[in-house]
This record gives structure tokens, sequence and C-alpha cells, in this order.
């Protein structure tokens, strides 16, 4: 058994072309010649017919694949395993190591390649509003997965929408087609919001200071923002203008004057418009449900807002 290897020496020579001879111990072997001494010097500069020249015995060779330049072909020339990382020889000793789609890292040794999080930076890709669960996947792009009362993929800014129960048929309720969640007036071709929620998302107001909660109530520009974002009935939602908001009073009936049967729990309150004031930028019109009248207000106070599309 060879007990200091021949590619060794070859790295010592390489590294340190000056250096005169080394001593390998061989077992004794009969080459069609008289066995040979137990112990042979191997010259640095040997020339042929000697061990360390160009016709030294078997023992002192590489492998074939080694001696050919590719030094990727044993043990993936050092560079990571688990996962696998590219090894690309440039001749001789010398690779350089890449690691695979979705790790990071030079390539080499054990921990070399690691995998990459892609959930730590913007949320994966995954929806954030409403925010998806983003899940990392070893060595793959991420799983997305909708929260809880939403649908969809999770992935990108529209990945999620709000979840909803079968198809309601419509049914007459007053001079209106009522389902579930809208309502449809037959005269105008308009559909509504058909409830209205405790609070709105994006409104940070309160419609009275003692009393009610934070978001009950929205200035113009958040009602208006209310509305282009809902995703009740496949969205396409928008504030009502005065006139539209106008044919859904009944003025038969007051406090509130609406019919509670197609929109049921309406509060005898104002609620925003989008047709804006003629003499004023900073005004609006709201409509109120308690008295059945309209007047303009300052778009900075705090209002009830319903949908139309």
């Amino acid at each position: 058994m060879v007990k200091c290897r021949a590619a060794l020496w070859r790295l010592l020579v390489g590294a340190f072309g000056s250096m005169a001879s080394a001593t390998c111990t061989l077992p004794e072997v009969r080459v069609g010649s008289p066995a040979q001494s137990p112990s042979a010097t191997v010259s640095g500069q040997g020339g042929a017919g000697e061990p360390g020249g160009a016709a030294g015995t078997n023992s002192d060779r590489l492998p074939e694949t080694v001696e050919s330049g590719d030094s990727c072909a044993v043990g993936n020339g050092g560079c990571d395993a688990m996962p696998m990382a590219t090894c690309t020889s440039s001749g001789g000793f010398s690779v350089s190591c890449a690691c695979p789609s979705g790790y990071s890292g030079d390539g080499r040794g054990e921990a070399g390649c690691v995998d990459t999080d892609e959930c730590a930076f913007n949320n994966g890709g995954c929806d954030t509003s409403p925010r998806a669960n983003c899940i990392n996947l070893r060595g793959a792009s991420p799983s997305c997965e909708c929260p809880s009362g939403t649908m969809g993929d999770g992935t990108g800014d529209d990945g999620c929408s709000e979840a909803h129960s079968p198809a309601v048929p419509r049914v007459a309720c007053g001079k209106f087609l009522c389902d579930g969640e809208t309502v449809s007036d037959p005269a105008t071709a308009l559909t509504w919001q058909r409830k209205l929620p405790r609070t709105y998302d994006g409104c940070n107001g309160k419609r009275w200071p003692t009393s009610g909660e934070v978001g009950d109530g929205c200035t113009w520009a958040q009602a208006t923002n209310y509305c282009q974002n809902l995703s009740l009935a496949a969205g396409a939602w928008r504030l009502p203008t005065k006139d539209e908001l106008f044919s859904i009073v009944d003025k038969t009936r007051d406090s509130p004057s609406i019919d509670e049967t197609a929109f049921p729990d309406t509060p005898s309150e104002e609620f925003w418009s989008s047709s804006l004031s003629t003499h004023s930028s900073s005004m609006a019109w709201i409509v109120e449900f308690g008295s059945s009248g309209s007047v303009e207000l300052d778009k900075i106070f705090f209002r009830r807002v319903r949908c139309v599309q």
C-alpha cells in the first residue's frame, strides 16, 4: 500500500519545484526484474526511467480524470454536495463552485450552499393586503396561502380576495331585487351595497366624538377610496352621486327614510356623495337619511358611506 500518495507529491513539486527528493515506502514488487528495494527515492526532477520521471512506476499515477485536468470528477471538486453545487474546472486543480437556484453561498464544504428564505423579503411576493401566509420551500419558490375568509392563490397584489358564499337568487324586496350582499334597482339599473360594515376599511374617524368607534365614519377622500377598493360582488364600486343617493330615499318613511327591507340596519344619518360643491372645492354634498334632505359639508368631516355600481 502506498503510504505517501504520488498526487500529494506532485502538488508539492508544483509548489516547491526546488525540492530535491522525497522518500516513499512501497511494498516489495517484482516487475520482470529482481525485487526492488523496500524504499525508493522519488526525485522531484527525475528523468525517464526514474520513479519521479516520466516513465515512473504505476503506483505514482493520478486518476486518469484528474491527470486530464477534470478536477470536478472526483468528489465534485470539493464543492457542496447537499445540495449539489455546480463545479467548474478551469484546468489542473483549480475549480469554481456555484450554488443552485434558491440557495446562496460560495458552494464549498458542507455549509457552502444555504437555502434562501424568500419570505423574508417583501413577503416572498405573496399578497400583503390582506397579508397572505408565505411558506418558504427549500430550494424552490415560496408557497402563498390566503388567510381565513379569503380566497385566491395568494400571489401579487390581488392574490387574496373576500370569499363569497354561493350566489343567492335575487328576490323582490319592495321595489328592489335583493340577494345577501347587494340590492338592484330596476328603475335606475344601479346595484347598491346592501349592508353596511360596522367600521369602514381605510377610515379612521368617529361620526360622533363622544360615541361610536374609530372607523365608523370616513372623510370624503376616505369614502371615495373605500368604495374603489370594495371587493364585494366582483368589485367595480364607486361613491354615488347626490342624485343617485336620492333615488333610494323613501320620503314616505322616516328615521330612516329608506326601505329597511331592502337596506336593513340603515342609520338615520348623513351619507357622503361624490357630488362636489359648485362654490368650494373643499366641500361636497351629503344626503340625510333621517330627514330626506341634503346639504354641503366640508370634506374633512366623518360621515357614513354606501357604495354603488
